[in-house]
């Protein structure tokens, strides 16, 4: 178990890595890893009105209003994400599991952690209650100190049994109606001796009591079939490892998938694309109440929403850029699979059949 020893431990491991033959080596790795788990590039996926991520259709499904308020800043180059020690410590302890999954290595994991964080290392953040929220750079390493000791012996998760496929993965979908889908993945393993997929999402939360419900059939999972059947699979399981800043623990759901999610996904990204393009069509983006409050948080845009948009950005929609093509988003960021929804069609015709067979 982590105490403040190892603390001291590990920041010296990670501050006083001179071993010349290896030191670049987990530097260079590390930065790798941790630059994708950043995802600096979401302003300029945010600014194209007809890219779809996760997270911006959340956000598009709590408020159009909002969301496209969003985009419109995204595209005049005004940047609505504030770094936070909340955000710091799970992109953090993200990029070191993610780096630990692949190396069994807590000095590469370290390092990843460090170079994942994007705030002051020493900041730390307090509850309602003036506490702290367990979140800061070194309760980060800390969590990986005790993911170390979950990879080992944790009997749902059997990490030893898998190895790392991909990490912090993107798959650009070509919806063929003028929009695009974006998935980003934590990671794709695939176990050593069945040769089965698993798609494994990393996530951090304050909360002391962890529901399955909160992530079972959440619309990410669904959309991980995508890369599953672009890897020749077919079934396969989304496995979310969750770290309790509150409790010091680590705790892991599995949640098996069939080809079913991926033809309920790709319906769903097809209805939602329709109505944005219908909100598109009339000039209309209603606002949603509900959404004006959210994390114990006022929206930033309370009190401004009404305000028309042309007139507060100078015709602020039409400066909302377009990508004509799937392959130009390797621009925005790395990709590492392109993919049209025909083909995504036909191969879940091609697995229906033959599982009838």
């Amino acid at each position: 178990m982590a105490n403040a020893n190892n603390v001291d431990a590990m920041l010296d491991s990670l501050l006083n890595s001179n071993v010349a033959d290896t030191s670049a080596n987990i530097l260079t790795e590390a930065h790798g890893i941790a630059a994708k788990v950043g995802k600096d590039s979401y302003q300029q996926i945010v600014a194209h009105r007809n890219i779809a991520t996760y997270s911006t259709d959340q956000e598009f499904l709590a408020c159009p209003r909002k969301w496209i308020i969003n985009k419109v800043q995204a595209a005049m180059g005004i940047n609505n994400r504030h770094s936070s020690v909340t955000f710091a410590f799970g992109h953090a302890v993200g990029a070191g599991v993610a780096e630990f999954d692949r190396t069994q290595n807590l000095d590469k994991a370290y390092m990843a952690a460090f170079l994942a964080w994007d705030v002051d290392l020493l900041a730390t953040e307090l509850d309602s209650k003036g506490k702290s929220n367990g979140k800061s750079f070194w309760e980060a390493l800390v969590a990986l100190d005790l993911y170390a000791e979950f990879y080992y012996s944790d009997p749902v998760a059997e990490l030893e049994s898998y190895e790392t496929v991909m990490i912090e993965g993107t798959i650009v979908i070509d919806l063929e109606n003028g929009y695009f889908a974006v998935l980003h993945i934590d990671e794709v393993l695939r176990n050593k001796y069945t040769g089965s997929f698993r798609i494994k999402e990393n996530k951090t939360t304050a909360s002391v009591t962890v529901d399955p419900a909160r992530y079972a059939n959440s619309e990410q999972a669904l959309g991980y079939s995508v890369a599953i059947s672009l890897l020749g699979g077919q079934d396969y399981e989304v496995l979310y490892t969750i770290f309790s800043s509150k409790d010091g623990r680590w705790i892991s759901f599995p949640f098996p998938k069939t080809p079913l999610a991926k033809a309920e996904w790709m319906q769903d990204q097809l209805l939602i694309s329709e109505q944005k393009e219908m909100y598109r069509e009339t000039g209309f983006y209603p606002k949603r109440g509900n959404a004006c409050v959210a994390y114990n948080r006022r929206c930033s845009e309370f009190g401004l929403c009404d305000i028309s948009l042309n007139k507060r950005y100078a015709n602020g929609l039409n400066n909302l850029r377009v990508l004509e093509r799937a392959e130009d988003f390797a621009q925005l960021e790395k990709v590492d699979m392109f993919v049209k929804l025909s083909q995504l069609v036909a191969n879940q015709r091609t697995s229906t059949s033959t599982s009838e067979i």
